[in-house]
């Protein structure tokens, strides 16, 4: 048995790449008995989605604690989730527990419990968590205990390993830290891809996306900058539409130039899917100093909806274009891309837009649960 724990996500916050890592488990030890452990709407969830996809599991639902909560709140439920989730899996004689995200709390949690459990080996998964590597410790004490850099880099073992979701963030983790190279490895994000390419570059409506969450540090307020400037300037009337909700309260207004069906809540998966599909170009104005250790769950939206991607050149989009080839266009700045975006607008590059997509669907392969399955598997 291998035992998945996901000790924070709630309802449908991470269930898309939750339920292909599941998949991808279940493909790299078919053999193996997989039982996950989540928030019961997030499970619910998890369930269809891999039903969806041919795959059954055994599931059991946990009390997960309040987004909000500090880490020195969160601790005694983290501790109890992971004291209960050791339990469990040295109860069923399980090889492994996969945890796939945590927090500061969580990993404390963990470190803590392998002093008892002697037989128990965990891979955890950390996701934009990683990003606080670079942070200094907070000068609120309580905070201080929690300093994530800390608790990830020290207090590390054999039986402890971190599964991170590129090869990219595999090598700037172990850059920053070098200590931490043996524990650190990597597959790419685990996604169900769609099968076929939707949207064709035959409108004269063309239409750019924004996806996911509209915060600064993803460049919404960029968008929102690029979608005025751009219908200004260009007699095509293209469409602009924010596919995702506001997130920033620093930004208290969306220009009328852009479309945004639903502002100030998630979208339901149906209908962020319905409208993705007939969007032609999506658009990522990503701070360069954002994503340096993460991945992006908007871009792999893009790649299962086969849509070419216009992006601000940093190394999370220079590792994927380098991958799969010309699969849109690499911008070094603002300017350059809303050129881009006029000379789209202009030629209408039909030719090129079937190579891109063409490259998507073949590059994309990589990733797919086969693959990872077969790659997990051999680490």
């Amino acid at each position: 048995m291998i035992v998945v724990c996901e000790p924070q996500c709630i309802g449908f916050e991470h269930v898309q790449v939750n339920a292909a890592l599941i998949a991808v488990v279940q493909g790299a030890f078919p053999d193996e008995e997989i039982l996950f452990l989540a928030e019961e709407e997030h499970l619910n969830q998890a369930k269809e989605i891999l039903k969806s996809n041919s795959v059954e599991i055994n599931c059991e639902a946990l009390r997960v604690p309040p987004r909000h909560q500090s880490n020195i709140e969160r601790l005694p439920l983290e501790m109890r989730i992971c004291r209960n989730t050791f339990a469990l899996a040295n109860a069923r004689k399980a090889r492994k527990i996969l945890f796939c995200s945590i927090t500061t709390a969580t990993l404390v949690s963990i470190k803590m419990l392998l002093r008892f459990y002697k037989g128990t080996e965990c891979v955890v998964i950390p996701h934009d968590i990683l990003e606080k590597v670079k942070s200094r410790p907070s000068y609120v004490p309580t905070e201080t205990l929690f300093w994530f850099r800390f608790w990830i880099e020290f207090g590390n073992s054999d039986r402890l390993r971190y599964l991170v979701l590129s090869q990219l963030i595999q090598e700037t983790l172990s850059q920053e830290i070098p200590r931490m190279a043996k524990y650190v490895q990597s597959i790419d994000l685990p996604y169900f891809f769609k099968k076929k390419a939707t949207a064709l570059l035959t409108e004269s409506n063309i239409k750019f996306a924004f996806i996911g969450a509209g915060k600064r540090s993803k460049g919404v307020d960029l968008f929102f900058k690029m979608a005025e400037e751009v219908q200004a300037s260009s007699e095509a009337k293209p469409q602009f539409i924010l596919i995702g909700h506001m997130t920033d309260d620093s930004i208290n207004r969306i220009p009328t130039s852009v479309c945004a069906p639903s502002p100030h809540a998630p979208l339901k998966r149906g209908e962020f899917e319905t409208l993705l599909e007939k969007i032609h170009y999506v658009i990522f104005l990503h701070q360069t100093s954002s994503y340096t250790l993460t991945t992006s769950g908007a871009l792999f939206d893009a790649f299962s909806n086969v849509k070419p991607i216009i992006a601000l050149n940093s190394p999370l989009f220079d590792y994927y274009f380098k991958k799969m080839g010309d699969i849109g266009y690499l911008c070094k700045s603002y300017d350059e891309m809303k050129n881009v975006i006029l000379e789209i607008l202009e030629s209408k590059p039909i030719e090129r837009y079937l190579i891109q997509q063409k490259n998507v669907l073949e590059g994309r392969t990589q990733f797919d649960i086969t693959h990872l399955s077969k790659k997990l598997a051999a680490l």
